[in-house]
């Protein structure tokens, strides 16, 4: 297939999917709208951050092992959509005193979080295989399609109802099967498959190399806490934008507005990577979301809410082009899926954190609490992290992105 035609593909099947996952913005609000305490709602978050945690390594080794994180990515995707189809079909069923629909969503996330990993680390593989597409061209796309069902989802939530953005995935079935299919997966060439066959002897589960790489490993312990923001604010931002707002309903239409101000970001960070390293965009990035977690805690005007809901938008596109070509960029090849699944882990184990606390705290002392207490930690690791690196530095740790 013409380079030209897969790239475009490429470009479709981001933001076809990442239209679709529009419908994880309003978990919150929908187990609020089924009766949910904020101590539920942060226990359910938190129960999917779980999934979240145990689920991607899985599906990564996985993925690693068969060779092809194109169709492990497609299971994940199929499931996925059948239990968000059941979702929106159960919401008044009761089950042991909670919505069945609920209990669903907690179910059906463990094949939700590990598709996006998976689609990066396909894309990523398909860049680093010589096949001359851009996996950051085509990922912005992605950004695009989340913001404009963001913003549409804002319009068709009011009349329809919550339940109405769950049958997305549905909808995008179709296209994404159609597209996957003509992207197709990378040749990885004789000498990377018989490499991949010395790995598979010398270490069964290949996940020593990982766990033996001093920069991977403090970048994991270090993001535990500064990637609070990813899980946590999804959770409690109808908190802070019902009270401020009045109105939590219109927090997917600013989250469209977001994710459509990463794509300048993403535009931007490719610009700026040309000159500065990868782990200093890292830095920068969670120094941002430290500071942008006090502004959340003073804000009580709805034009600080959009002004930082638009530069939020720029730094997660840095994040996208920066972060997760960082993690990439520490594994070796044949464990691309693993790192960038374990990468999401991580993320997750971050959730469970944040809304178990945040859970308590919004319920006893108020949300603006523990927007105060992420960003503290946040730039608390955020440091941390910096002197990992200079200790890696003097100590001559060759560091990935250096030495490839």
């Amino acid at each position: 297939m013409d380079i030209k035609i897969r790239q475009r593909n490429m470009a479709l099947l981001q933001f076809t999917y990442w239209a679709a996952l529009c419908s994880s913005s309003y978990l919150s609000q929908y187990a609020r709208e089924l009766g949910m305490s904020g101590v539920a709602v942060g226990t359910m978050a938190a129960l999917i951050a779980a999934m979240g945690m145990v689920a991607p390594p899985i599906f990564g080794i996985v993925a690693d092992k068969i060779g092809s994180s194109r169709k492990v990515f497609l299971l994940c995707w199929a499931v996925f959509t059948a239990g968000w189809i059941a979702v929106a079909l159960t919401g008044s069923i009761i089950v042991m005193g909670l919505s069945l629909a609920v209990i669903l969503m907690v179910a059906a996330s463990a094949f939700r979080l590990p598709a996006g990993s998976l689609l990066d680390s396909w894309m990523l593989q398909l860049q680093d295989g010589g096949t001359g597409l851009d996996y950051a061209k085509a990922r912005k796309y992605g950004s695009l399609g989340y913001g404009v069902m963001g913003v549409l989802s804002g319009f068709f939530v009011k009349p329809l109802g919550i339940v109405s953005v769950f049958w997305l995935p549905l909808i995008a079935t179709i296209p994404v099967l159609w597209l996957t299919k003509g992207i197709g997966d990378v040749d990885p060439g004789p000498n990377a498959v018989a490499h991949a066959a010395r790995e598979q002897k010398r270490n069964p589960l290949g996940l020593g190399k990982l766990f033996k790489n001093y920069y991977f490993m403090t970048f994991l312990a270090c993001a535990i806490f500064t990637y609070m923001p990813q899980y946590a604010n999804g959770t409690y931002l109808p908190y802070l934008f019902t009270e401020v707002m009045g109105d939590a309903s219109v927090i997917g239409t600013f989250t469209g507005i977001r994710a459509i101000m990463e794509m300048p970001g993403m535009i931007l960070a490719a610009m700026i990577a040309k000159k500065v390293k990868l782990r200093t965009l890292a830095l920068c990035v969670f120094a941002y979301y430290g500071v942008e977690q006090l502004i959340y805690a003073v804000a009580y005007d709805g034009t600080v809410l959009i002004t930082m809901m638009l530069t939020s938008g720029m730094a997660y596109g840095f994040y996208l082009y920066a972060i997760v070509r960082y993690v990439h960029s520490l594994a070796p090849k044949n464990l691309s899926a693993t790192a960038m699944t374990v990468n999401s882990a991580v993320m997750a184990a971050s959730g469970i954190i944040g809304n178990f606390v945040g859970g308590m705290m919004v319920d006893t002392v108020g949300f603006r609490p523990f927007y105060v207490l992420m960003g503290v930690l946040i730039l608390a690791a955020t440091a941390v992290y910096l002197v990992t690196l200079i200790i890696g530095k003097k100590r001559g740790i060759p560091l990935a992105e250096e030495a490839n």
